[in-house]
């Protein structure tokens, strides 16, 4: 598991090579790395019929524990506990806003 924090969201919708539609959410994050001076970003795309199956759904600013399976592929999130819902800063709240 590894701790990210969530600093943005988009909504996703596209066709699949299979030709299904796809719809899901990209997550955007940030988190330590020991290999990285600072905090390394990243993105996570799940899909919403996988999403609705984690038992938690993050909010922006919040920290979470992200739960692999033994594919590589996301499996759930999980609050990080005694911290919660961590302050955006000035320009993640600007962001929200829209």
């Amino acid at each position: 598991m590894e701790t990210i924090k969530i600093i943005g969201t988009r909504d996703v919708s596209f066709t699949g090579e299979d030709g299904k539609r796809v719809n899901g959410v990209n997550y955007f994050y940030t988190m330590r790395d020991e290999k990285v001076r600072g905090l390394m970003a990243g993105k996570l795309f799940i899909t919403s019929e996988h999403l609705s199956d984690f038992s938690f759904q993050p909010e922006l600013g919040q920290e979470v524990q992200v739960v692999y399976n033994r594919f590589g592929k996301a499996d759930d999130f999980l609050p990080v506990q005694g911290l919660g819902k961590v302050p955006l800063t000035p320009g993640e709240e600007a962001a929200k806003k829209g």
